[in-house]
């Protein structure tokens, strides 16, 4: 199969693309090992205070990285389950027999 010259730009950058994402995932990341922002340490306080769970003062970027995406992924999980609680009462208060 061949390319044209646009279509092999277009895969380079796709190509290129995904090591930089795959760059900033990797646990050996520079980034990881640096105190963490105060946007994070933001985030960490709201944490904090929803849960009582602490962190420790020197935490590091990717240390707050993964407790901000755990407490994120807990929430999303908590909303599908009420989501899907709720389309279950709905369906099951239409298949009521009414007496």
């Amino acid at each position: 199969m061949s390319y044209s010259s646009t279509q092999r730009h277009v895969r380079r950058k796709k190509e290129k693309q995904a090591v930089k994402r795959n760059a900033l995932k990797s646990s050996t990341a520079k980034w990881r090992s640096e105190p963490a922002t105060d946007r994070q340490r933001k985030v960490l306080r709201k944490i904090t205070a929803e849960t009582g769970q602490k962190f420790a003062p020197d935490i590091t970027r990717g240390q707050a990285s993964e407790a901000i995406t755990r407490r994120f992924d807990e929430n999303e999980l908590a909303a599908a389950h009420a989501r899907r609680a709720r389309r279950r009462r709905r369906s099951e208060g239409g298949r009521r027999a009414v007496a």
